[in-house]
């Protein structure tokens, strides 16, 4: 997050907080308004900050076919929103999660409060980000997960790759097929871009103004890692690439002026060969 929208929260919530945990309104396990914002229509704020991580649960369970004693990878694990859930969901003598991100704040805070789950391990990734991360020092095309082969049965991202180009995509998807079990699923989330949601957004329905710019699909040509929609068939070459197959068709989002939806982004389903 950037340090200008760090300091407004702070000086925005910081009193909030302070009156959360006077009144015994605070878990443990739900970071403070003042790191991710108070607003209820902020899916990161307390109340939907739980609400969309059981919401998401349920998703790992429904599609992912996520059980208790299964291995997770949280690619992109921010605050800890899915990893909250699962804290209770998985076993702690046979599950495990594993988390990365690139935001260092974030994740000193998560391995802080998941302390007493010793089957929850949060890592720093240094990945360059124009938006998210300017001063990293590796670049995502050549990021190599901090995983075994075969380490995990189920890994998603939720929000992640609509932060990045194809390129970078690719290379998460080949890292993904690497350290997943054979049999092993990924849920992740995106913004398809194909005839629908281009005539869509031409339309004025879509909330994200997606428009070219330079070959990429973006809502600001100044910084285009704020949103990243992907062409579909790109995104399909990728997934072939990367030796996955698709589960079902793609979940669909609202994003773009839907009616019929099942969540915001649209979500893909994928599975690793056995």
């Amino acid at each position: 997050m950037p340090l200008l929208i760090r300091a407004g929260l702070f000086v925005r919530y910081a009193p909030s907080d302070v009156l959360d945990k006077l009144n015994g309104r605070s878990d443990p396990l739900v970071p403070p308004r003042r790191m991710v914002g108070g607003g209820s229509r902020n899916p990161a704020a307390p109340g939907p900050f739980r609400e969309s991580g059981d919401e998401f649960l349920g998703l790992l369970r429904d599609y992912g076919q996520l059980e208790p004693h299964f291995r997770v990878l949280d690619m992109g694990c921010g605050m800890g929103r899915v990893a909250r859930p699962l804290a209770t969901f998985l076993d702690p003598a046979k599950g495990r999660y594993e988390g990365f991100d690139i935001n260092a704040a974030e994740v000193r805070w998560c391995s802080e409060h998941y302390a007493s789950h010793p089957n929850f391990r949060f890592q720093r990734a240094d990945i360059y980000n124009k938006m998210y991360n300017p001063k990293g020092t590796v670049q995502a095309e050549k990021f190599t997960f901090p995983y075994p082969d075969v380490s995990f049965e189920l890994a998603f991202a939720s929000s992640l790759f609509t932060h990045m180009p194809i390129p970078q995509v690719a290379r998460y998807l080949a890292e993904t097929a690497r350290v997943l079990a054979p049999g092993g699923r990924a849920l992740l989330t995106l913004y398809v871009w194909n005839q629908e949601s281009e005539a869509l957004v031409a339309q004025g329905k879509s909330a994200l103004p997606f428009r070219e710019h330079d070959g990429l699909i973006v809502i600001t040509p100044f910084v285009p890692e704020a949103a990243i929609a992907l062409p579909q068939q790109d995104w399909d070459q990728a997934v072939h690439d990367a030796g996955l197959e698709q589960v079902g068709d793609v979940l669909w989002g609202s994003w773009c002026g839907r009616t019929a939806s099942t969540a915001y982004q649209d979500m893909v389903v994928l599975r690793k060969p056995e």
